[in-house]
């Protein structure tokens, strides 16, 4: 196991875009309609025909849906050196930080939302803890009044909501509001879009171009002061500003308001220190750290079996079998027989830290006793494959639209080996016309392009074994109805025309075992049957046992069977049911990083890996990239996130190497430990050897710089002004580096962006 860091080159991945304006913003519209009335060229007199339509464009205005928040930075509650950092949310609705218009004001590119960031000792609201955040719940009437010396903005509500709906605000004193607020000019300077692909990041509903709204905080949270703290804790607050328009500006006045109220659509916390770096980087780096022991890397530090855990041998062989079972990846529990006695059993789950050998069996299980695997050596029971089945059985049982579809297709597979079984019993039909036998069409169809005399002789007949003209039909014609049936089904013959003829009842089938073998339906217990399997910042890597997920489809399969002849058919179509399921596997995710057809057979032994960690909270839509030996992409069958900080993820085959990485979307604002940040080429150029998106072309000193700064580290972008952040930046961009001649919102986040970082995990192949 070999790991490494990286800088990820991102121009080419990602697209900016200053704005993403709606067509029409939130509110009450009209559409109005008149007709004029003209005779020889001339107008009639009279008023005009004309019709008025009413509409209401909804859009949020005291709440927003927790749904549509993608990701914060800093990461909620985290504990780092963030005040080099400008906190920013990435909201799923490009056109949300725009969807609403502020009075008076005709640019729409203007948002109605703000980031704004707080010391938790600026902030009046409740310092019980009942929130973190110093948020006061409430009502849109008790926010609105909320007394003389409170600034309210003056907000019409919207058709769509009431004066009685919930909603959350801060309290925060007047003077800070004038001090830190951001002016209205410079509000369309704190947000922008951004596109990037999501078929690397974690299944979180983001929109499927990969268009997210992202809004920057125009203020550095401040360092703990020396001797004093030993971190601070900030809030920032997602607030509208919508009825704020005349008080954002640096000459407002404030009269005799004492406090401000704003309405807050989201919040989190976190505490800055110097002493913890708490980036992307530098919790991979911790996690990586459990990889290494004095110095060395061990692979087997990343597999998902208990190493704490070992026998003393002393020669003795059950002892070794014990670590043997350990090592690969097998938990004792603790095992209630049913007749009474208490003992422990073996159990793994179906991610093996090893590459687990086929288990072969003539026929699929019907029991979960069937499944059962005794040791007779030591005397003990591996119940995981008992385990599978039965989740497989609950499984299927809890979803009822599954077992209609599975009944489906169990009878018209039936129906069809009947048709063609009584075909077979006379000796009328050839060889080729058992073969063009298509279940599709109708008997009448059927019935009349076989019509001819002899038919007629034929019917009323019993079968004369004698006379049957194939090896299939002389296996039909016998005496015992059970055998006849049995020796139908069992011809390859039949079994292949019978899978052609149900595809469409199988296809629902499929598609859902499909999804119970990427255990979307199974409860985390049965994959990780023990806590410290994955102890916490950790990452553990596995392989899919194919006989786990075999007696899960098992279990699945086995409700509804009434009689042997349905068990056999069961038997029998359950092996191409499990090869469509893997192959519906490619189809549930899609995927831009493989190359491979959606209804391909999978190439290889399935893998993956889940990952424990503060960085899968804090990144919720990181990006995970596997590839191959010769560096092609491969496809990613699931990844999603189990819990906040649990990540899961399978693979098509075993990747050569693993690449985490910081999401294209989502990267961190801010400056270096220096105060300065890098300035980027924003536009591309036209003569050769010119510079490419993203290039570096030199530094700037942000936090030190002349007129880049306010009182209270907030940025002085002051938009027309070369005195200003924008003017000074562009200024040392030179005209030839940017878009217009100008500092737009989309290159401003360039230059305070930074690189993402990227973790690469080099896998040993087994």
């Amino acid at each position: 196991m070999k790991i490494n860091s990286a800088e990820t080159t991102w121009a080419d991945e990602l697209c900016i875009y200053d704005s993403c304006t709606p067509c029409l913003k939130g509110g009450k519209w009209e559409i109005r309609l008149t007709q004029e009335l003209v005779e020889g060229g001339a107008l009639l007199a009279g008023e005009p025909i004309g019709a008025c339509q009413e509409f209401v464009v909804s859009a949020p205005q005291f709440g927003l849906e927790p749904d549509l928040i993608a990701g914060r930075y800093p990461p909620p509650g985290s504990v780092g050196a963030w005040s080099g950092t400008l906190p920013h949310i990435v909201l799923k609705d490009p056109t949300l930080p725009w969807a609403r218009p502020l009075s008076g004001r005709s640019d729409a590119r203007i948002p109605w939302l703000a980031l704004m960031v707080f010391a938790d000792s600026e902030l009046k609201g409740d310092d019980g803890g009942q929130d973190a955040t110093r948020a006061i719940a409430s009502t849109v009437r008790e926010f609105m009044h909320a007394g003389p010396t409170t600034l309210v903005p003056r907000l019409e509500v919207s058709p769509e909501s009431s004066l009685d709906d919930p909603c959350t605000y801060i309290r925060i004193p007047a003077e800070l509001f004038c001090n830190i607020a951001p002016r209205l000019d410079e509000l369309r300077f704190l947000a922008h879009c951004r596109q990037s692909a999501v078929e690397d990041k974690p299944s979180m509903d983001l929109p499927h171009d990969g268009l997210t709204a992202v809004l920057l905080a125009g203020r550095f949270p401040a360092p703990p002061e020396q001797d004093k703290e030993k971190s601070v804790k900030y809030v920032v607050h997602l607030v509208s500003l919508e009825g704020m328009e005349p008080y954002l500006s640096g000459e407002a006045d404030m009269g005799s308001f004492q406090d401000v109220t704003l309405l807050s659509l989201a919040g989190w916390y976190f505490y800055t220190t110097p002493d913890v770096p708490g980036d992307f980087k530098s919790l991979m780096l911790n996690v990586a750290a459990a990889a290494y022991e004095h110095g060395k890397a061990k692979p087997e530090n990343f597999s998902l079996h208990l190493p704490e855990l070992k026998v003393e041998e002393d020669g003795n062989e059950a002892a070794a079998d014990v670590n043997r079972r350990l090592q690969a990846g097998y938990v004792p529990l603790c095992y209630h027989a049913r007749t009474g006695e208490e003992s422990f059993a073996w159990y793994r789950g179906p991610l093996a830290p090893c590459k687990p050998k086929s288990l072969l069996k003539a026929a699929p299980f019907f029991t979960a006793d069937a499944a059962m695997i005794y040791d007779q050596t030591n005397g003990v029971f591996d119940l995981s494959l008992a385990a599978a089945w039965e989740a497989g059985r609950t499984a299927a049982l809890s979803d009822p639209d599954f077992g209609r579809h599975l009944l489906v297709l169990r009878a018209a597979g039936q129906r069809f080996v009947d048709t063609l079984q009584n075909r077979l019993r006379s000796s009328y039909f050839s060889e080729r016309k058992v073969g063009d036998f298509h279940e599709e069409n109708t008997m009448s169809v059927q019935f009349g392009a076989l019509l001819d005399g002899r038919l007629f002789e034929e019917i009323g007949k019993p079968p004369v074994p004698g006379r049957a003209g194939t090896a299939l039909q002389r296996a039909v014609c016998v005496t015992d109805p059970v055998q006849e049936v049995k020796g139908c089904m069992d011809d390859p013959e039949v079994q292949e025309k019978m899978y052609a003829a149900v595809q469409r009842e199988l296809e629902p089938v499929a598609r859902w075992l499909g999804k119970l073998l990427l255990f979307y339906p199974v409860p985390f217990d049965y994959l990780v049957a023990d806590e410290r399997l994955l102890p916490v910042e950790s990452l553990r890597f596995f392989y899919l046992d194919m006989n786990w997920l075999d007696a899960l489809t098992d279990g699945a399969m086995s409700i509804g069977l009434e009689s042997s002849r349905q068990t056999a058919f069961s038997g029998m179509i359950k092996k191409v049911a499990q090869d469509a399921a893997l192959r519906s596997l490619c189809a549930l995710r899609g995927g831009a990083y493989s190359t491979a057809s959606s209804g391909a057979a999978l190439p290889g032994p399935m893998c993956g890996f889940l990952l424990r960690s503060a960085v899968a909270a804090g990144w919720p839509n990181m990006v995970v990239r596997p590839y191959d030996g010769a560096g092609n992409a491969l496809r990613i069958l699931r990844l999603d996130h189990l819990s906040p900080n649990v990540l899961f993820c399978v693979f098509e085959t075993i990747p050569d190497r693993i690449e985490f990485g910081e999401p294209q979307d989502g990267f961190g604002f801010g400056v270096r430990e220096d105060g300065t940040v890098t300035l980027r080429q924003a536009v591309p150029g036209h003569r050769e050897g010119d510079r490419s998106i993203g290039a570096r072309i030199g530094g700037f000193p942000l936090l030190s710089g002349p007129g880049c700064m306010r009182d209270g580290r907030v940025l002085n972008l002051s938009p027309g002004s070369p005195d200003g952040l924008l003017g000074r930046m562009a200024a040392a961009m030179g005209n030839d580096t940017l878009p217009g001649d100008v500092l737009t919102p989309g290159a401003l986040s360039m230059q305070l962006g930074k690189p993402p970082e990227t973790m690469i995990f080099h896998c040993p192949q087994q």
